[in-house]
């Protein structure tokens, strides 16, 4: 990888305690496009590449052996975000959790945001079968759709 964006990977980690009884996954995190994206050529040698970013963090996850196709997080991280606030999958709790449980999450800090006043927030959300929290856009792409297919009933049956 190269570049601003994973020159400045995300390098904070996140972990419950395993008396939580619950664990996040971080698999299966990026959509198939990146993984298609970020294919190794056949002729990769991790020697040839930098390991390390702007702040000393790895660009890729040592885990993943210097294969990037392996590593889903800098997958996410390199997707570029449309606005200044954004959000970034990091994982799955996919276990269900009760109403009313308090989840007490271990976290590894490592990114140093106080360089550009940036802040960090840790979201725990649900999604939905239209999405994430806000279910607004799924609806109105719904609406829309059923809308257009309609007009165009409507047009083709004034056509002919």
């Amino acid at each position: 990888p190269c570049g601003l964006i994973a020159a400045s990977r995300f390098s904070d980690k996140f972990t419950l305690p395993s008396t939580s009884g619950f664990s996040i996954n971080t698999n299966n995190i990026a959509w198939p496009a990146d993984k298609d994206k970020y294919k190794m050529p056949d002729d990769f040698d991790p020697a040839n590449y930098v390991t390390t970013g702007l702040f000393g963090q790895d660009m890729i996850d040592p885990a993943a052996g210097g294969d990037i196709s392996k590593d889903e997080a800098l997958m996410v991280w390199m997707r570029t975000a449309a606005l200044p606030d954004f959000r970034k999958l990091y994982g799955r709790i996919e276990t269900d959790i009760p109403a009313g449980t308090t989840l007490s999450f271990n976290i590894d800090a490592s990114y140093d945001v106080s360089q550009f006043e940036g802040e960090k927030h840790l979201v725990v959300s649900t999604v939905s079968w239209l999405g994430g929290k806000n279910s607004f856009l799924g609806w109105a792409y719904l609406i829309v759709g059923v809308l257009c297919i309609f007009l165009s009933l409507g047009f083709m049956a004034k056509h002919y």
